[in-house]
C-alpha cells in the first residue's frame, strides 16, 4: 500500500458536511463530551459499542476516556476511518484547518497523530478522527490503528471485555514533524502535544 498523503486525499464538495465544515470553520462544540453526544457510533464509524466517561488512575481523573459496552473480540475492527468522512489526512500547507480558531487549534494539539505508513516510512503528514476517538495514552494497550487505502481503522489488539477501557500506546506515533511543532507554538504558544517526549504521559 502507498504512503498515505494528504495530495491524495483533498477535502472536496464530496467530502462530509462535517469535515467540510470544520475545515473552513472549526471547532462549534463546546466540550469533546457534547461532540460525541452530537453523531450517533455508526455516524462516526464505530462498528462495536463504546461510551464516554471520565478514566481514572487510581484516584486521579485523566479526562474523558473510552470504555467498551460490549465483549470484543482480538482483531475486531473497534471504528473504521475513511478520508474525508470522519477523518482528515493535513499538513502545513494541504486540508490545514483554520488555525485562526483557538478552539481548533487545541483540538489538533490533543487529536493529531501520525498514522502507521508515515511513522515507517518517515512521512510528516499527520491525521485525526472527527470526532477524536477519545482513546486515552496507554503502556498496556489494547488496540491501535492500523492503515487501509483510504484511511485508518482502529483494531484490537487483545480480547477486550465489556466495560474496559480502551487504551492507545502513544509511543506508536513516532516524532512529531517540525512544520506541525511550529504550528502550535505560533497558535498556541507550546508544542506540548500527544506525541512522544512532547508531554508529561508518554
Amino acid at each position: 500500500m502507498a504512503l498515505h498523503s494528504a495530495n491524495d486525499h483533498p477535502i472536496t464538495p464530496q467530502s462530509s458536511s462535517q469535515v467540510q465544515n470544520w475545515i473552513n470553520n472549526g471547532v462549534s462544540w463546546n466540550s469533546s463530551k457534547e461532540h460525541q453526544d452530537s453523531m450517533s457510533l455508526q455516524e462516526k464509524g464505530w462498528q462495536v459499542k463504546v461510551c464516554w466517561k471520565d478514566e481514572f488512575i487510581g484516584n486521579h481523573c485523566i479526562g474523558i476516556g473510552t470504555f467498551a459496552e460490549e465483549d470484543i473480540s482480538e482483531g475486531t475492527v473497534l471504528r473504521i476511518g475513511i478520508f474525508g468522512s470522519n477523518m482528515v489526512i493535513y499538513n502545513s500547507e494541504k486540508n490545514a484547518p483554520n488555525v485562526a480558531v483557538h478552539g481548533t487549534m487545541e483540538y489538533l494539539l490533543n487529536y493529531s497523530g501520525a498514522c502507521p505508513c508515515n511513522v515507517a516510512a518517515g512521512g510528516e503528514d499527520l491525521i485525526f478522527f472527527l470526532p477524536g476517538c477519545g482513546v486515552n495514552h496507554s503502556p498496556n494497550a489494547n488496540c491501535k490503528l492500523v492503515c487501509t487505502v483510504n484511511g485508518v481503522c482502529l483494531v484490537a489488539t487483545r480480547d477486550i471485555k465489556n466495560g474496559t477501557v480502551l487504551g492507545f500506546d502513544y509511543n506508536s506515533f513516532g516524532t512529531a514533524p517540525e512544520w506541525y511543532k511550529k504550528m502550535l507554538r505560533d497558535n498556541l504558544g507550546t508544542d506540548t502535544c500527544v506525541f512522544p517526549g512532547l508531554n508529561d504521559y508518554v
